[in-house]
């Protein structure tokens, strides 16, 4: 994903909390399968750190079967449009990640692999790209998919100021039907980073016929209408993943956000919703309804304008992370439900997780954060300004606590409550404020993630006066050319242990996914997926 791609993220994010934004970028199935009552197979949940459930696997399939998803249309999907091309956020891959293909995918514990594109070849921060397309697939209008028809669907992407990462191809060479070479600038040699990119909207593959408003894939879904409170989906059965998705038909409904997706769940007009922890005890307590917990990539973080004072001070930054009670946060804004964390990579990300560096800022310590203070030159504490989105209950919730928690600490917080839609362009464009409690999407891509807080080019880095330079920024830019898992691992590590020991930022808490589903609708075993953007529609069924 782009740096804009995922600042932009960030803000539609924090815009759609209440009822946890929810996007459907495909996940290929691993592990083994359970079989139901039924004798359907499905695939089960895949854990990822904390995880919890209660499934009612049993009942017989209904081949007709539809689902009501329940969606927040106005803070997710970009109105008007079924192009990529157009979409101002990733929460747009909902429903279009289910009508297009995408070259490459994630697995369910982020790792990259095959999508459209079988496999790729490329020399380590070269600068060419070459992709080996899946034989036999075909649009859902009968045309093939083949290396012209995924170069056309490149190029118009390309032309979009949404679709940045693409802006590093020069060129697009047709081998033969299916296999092309992408030509990448000199300057930003990172193949690896564009195959990422590839997994995400960028990457979606558009027949020739596709428009806005008739949206053409190869995906496991066709479009059959959409207006303001529905849009339905039918399934493609030439789809080469057909087998993956056993709805007949999935209909996005649109639900109020916060408690009323889960009243509407109850009340019997939606299948399936996504949550906030908030709700859980509420779903727990409803016998009719399942459930699913599991541990995410995402994170609560607080991000400083590193060029202002008084958190332009590595001392003071350090004290603030020791200043925070991410046990007190975890147990009363996420119900106990999410990872506490000082390090912005999650230990069931093995490669870019550095356990010699986890704990740094652990426990919540005011007196070290005084001592701190002092060394600054802040022996009577400081005062800096904190940025939340306005509206959304989570952060009002979080931001008393860090007040109160960081006030122990000698540090007085002035909180500025700012309406989610106006955060990108008061924190970001016009540089108010000394701060921003956010939650940060996941990102599989490790790297990436820093470079576009601390790199050179970074979106953030230079709006917030972050950038890093020196052996931080080489090490980015070596991270982004390469899928060598030994040598992004050594990388990666390094990265961690730089950004833990500079206090660049202070991470929280690793945030649960949820997803509910009612009983009597939903068979098998639903997953909410690994992050906000991408809920799981594989691995249930639609009962009779």
């Amino acid at each position: 994903m782009s740096a804009w791609s995922r600042r932009f993220t960030v803000v539609v994010a924090i815009a759609t909390l209440a009822t946890a934004c929810s996007s459907g970028a495909k996940k290929s199935t691993s592990g083994t399968t359970a079989t139901t009552a039924s004798g359907v197979s499905v695939a089960p949940p895949t854990t990822v750190g904390v995880y919890t459930t209660r499934v009612s696997p049993g009942g017989t399939p209904d081949p007709n079967g539809v689902l009501r998803f329940g969606v927040d249309f106005a803070n997710v999907f970009t109105p008007n449009s079924f192009d990529p091309a157009d979409s101002q956020g990733g929460c747009d891959k909902i429903d279009q990640s289910l009508i297009f293909d995408t070259l490459t995918q994630l697995s369910p514990s982020g790792q990259l692999e095959p999508g459209l594109a079988q496999s790729w070849d490329f020399t380590p921060y070269g600068t060419s790209l070459t992709l080996h397309l899946r034989p036999n697939v075909t649009f859902s209008d009968g045309t093939p998919v083949n290396a012209t028809t995924v170069k056309a669907s490149i190029l118009h992407l390309k032309t979009s100021p949404e679709r940045t990462s693409l802006a590093v191809i020069t060129g697009i060479t047709v081998v033969d039907p299916l296999t092309l070479t992408i030509s990448l600038k000199a300057e930003d040699p990172t193949p690896a980073d564009l195959l990422y990119a590839f997994n995400d909207l960028d990457g979606m593959v558009l027949a020739p016929s596709s428009t806005k408003t008739h949206p053409v894939g190869s995906g496991p879904y066709t479009l059959v209408s959409s207006n303001n409170n529905e849009i339905v989906l039918k399934k493609n059965p030439n789809s080469w993943e057909a087998s993956l998705y056993q709805p007949a038909e999935i209909d996005f409904i649109n639900v109020g956000t916060g408690p009323p997706s889960i009243a509407a769940l109850k009340a019997g007009a939606i299948d399936m919703t996504q949550f906030m922890p908030e709700s859980l005890p509420v779903v727990k307590a409803d016998p009719t309804l399942g459930y699913n917990v599991r541990s995410s990539h995402e994170f609560l973080t607080i991000q400083f304008r590193l060029d202002t004072p008084p958190v332009n001070n590595l001392l003071v930054r350090q004290a603030i992370n020791y200043a925070i009670d991410r046990n007190e946060i975890n147990n009363v804004i996420l119900g106990g439900t999410g990872i506490v964390t000082d390090e912005v990579y999650a230990p069931d990300q093995p490669i870019a997780y550095n356990p010699s560096v986890a704990n740094t800022y652990l426990p919540y310590n005011p007196t070290k954060a005084k001592q701190l203070l002092a060394q600054a030159g802040y022996p009577n504490g400081i005062t800096f300004t904190l940025v939340i989105p306005g509206g959304i209950t989570m952060s009002e919730r979080e931001a008393p606590l860090l007040q109160n928690e960081l006030a122990k600490a000698g540090i007085t917080v002035k909180i500025v409550s700012v309406d989610p839609a106006a955060l990108l362009v008061d924190f970001y464009l016009h540089k108010e404020n000394d701060s921003i409690a956010i939650p940060y999407p996941a990102e599989e891509e490790y790297a990436r993630e820093l470079y576009d807080k601390y790199g050179a080019l970074g979106f953030t880095a230079k709006l917030t006066g972050s950038v890093q330079g020196g052996q931080y920024e080489q090490l980015m830019i070596q991270g982004q050319g390469t899928l060598d898992p030994t040598a992004l691992k050594t990388i990666s590590q390094q990265l961690a242990q730089q950004t833990v020991d500079r206090a660049l930022e202070a991470p929280i808490a690793f945030e649960p996914q949820l997803l509910a589903w009612n009983y009597s609708k939903i068979g098998g075993m639903p997953n909410a997926g690994s992050d906000p953007c991408r809920p799981d529609f594989q691995g249930f069924f639609i009962k009779k």
